[in-house]
């Protein structure tokens, strides 16, 4: 039968037998420690300290010679170990360098197999990703055969034309949709992105409902002729309203460089202001327009507006500015 060369023999071995004094020291002190109570010692304070000094060097004396004796005891053995340690130390370098040599080997066989999956992959004719996002470590095992690979390729394009088909349900957020899904192969992920396009596209669309409400509202409320309504001001029994039309613009035979703007203001006021209106206008020369200004609430003026239409009256309110008079 051949022999391990790495297997440890022992060709020899003899247990040390160590013959001391050990057992009757410590028989000794026991005896003494009878003498060295509180009760029962006979000397004084100082003789305590003299007593205790001495055991103490007794204690160290005792205590190193021991340490040596371990020492020198167990010399053969470290020896022994040392040995071993050293031993095992030049057998793991040989096990290191063993071992890049059969990782180099694994490592081919992994870069031949993966060839064959790239193979595999190609024949799908499938490139909507890259193989890389969709590779499994497992693949390039030994125990798993190339007829699973081909299988697990073959449920990985099913599901992702699965899921894309899934995505066609978004309408017009499809296409985006789709990208975020190629990118992240995570339709979990994507389904909770057209969750969240879908949301805030329907609060745009309320927001754009509600400021076209407010302005047809706003437009329904201003189409007044061009008179600004005054609804909450109290007037005097003696207040008279009328209309000023201010023209400015150059008399025929005056050569202006630039055209001038005419304008229409209309001025709301008591009796007395608006006569002091009319005397400036008249001095002047600012043409006086007549005309009559309504007041009314919303439902009286949309009214008034259907019969001037059905009367055949049509109205302009370009270039008209509303001025109340005040004490100044």
């Amino acid at each position: 039968m051949e022999t391990n060369p790495l297997s440890l023999i022992i060709k020899e071995k003899t247990l040390g037998n160590l013959v001391t004094n050990a057992k009757d020291i410590k028989a000794y002190v026991a005896e003494k420690l009878k003498e060295y109570s509180v009760d029962n010692y006979a000397g004084d304070a100082k003789q305590a300290a003299k007593d205790k000094a001495e055991i103490n060097a007794a204690i160290k004396t005792l205590n190193d010679r021991r340490i040596a004796l371990e020492k020198e005891w167990n010399m053969p053995f470290a020896e022994f170990k040392n040995v071993i340690a050293e031993t095992c130390d030049m057998m793991k370098t040989a096990s290191g360098k063993l071992d890049l040599i059969v990782k180099a080997k694994e490592e081919e066989e992994k870069a031949q197999k993966k060839a064959q999956i790239v193979e595999l992959w190609n024949g799908k004719n499938f490139n909507l990703v890259p193989l890389d996002r969709v590779f499994n470590a497992k693949w390039l095992n030994k125990t798993t055969k190339l007829s699973t690979v081909d299988a697990d390729i073959d449920t990985i394009i099913k599901n992702i034309n699965g899921d894309l088909a899934s995505l066609d349900a978004f309408g017009e957020d499809t296409a985006i949709l789709k990208d975020l899904y190629l990118s992240t192969l995570n339709l979990q992920q994507t389904l909770n992105k057209g969750a969240e396009l879908k949301a805030n596209r329907e609060r745009l669309a309320q927001l754009e409902a509600e400021k076209k409400a407010r302005e047809e509202k706003e437009q329904a409320e201003n189409e007044t002729f061009g008179i600004e309504k005054a609804e909450n001001k109290a007037e005097s029994p003696e207040t008279v309203e009328t209309e000023v039309e201010v023209k400015t613009e150059p008399k025929k035979n005056e050569e202006q460089p630039n055209k001038v703007e005419v304008y229409t203001f209309n001025v709301y006021g008591n009796e007395a202001e608006i006569n002091t209106v009319r005397e400036i206008a008249d001095n002047m020369g600012i043409e006086i327009i007549p005309g009559i200004t309504l007041r009314g609430n919303v439902k009286q003026i949309t009214t008034f507006k259907s019969l001037l239409s059905g009367n055949g009256i049509g109205y302009d309110k370009t270039k008209i500015i509303n001025l109340e008079t005040r004490k100044i």
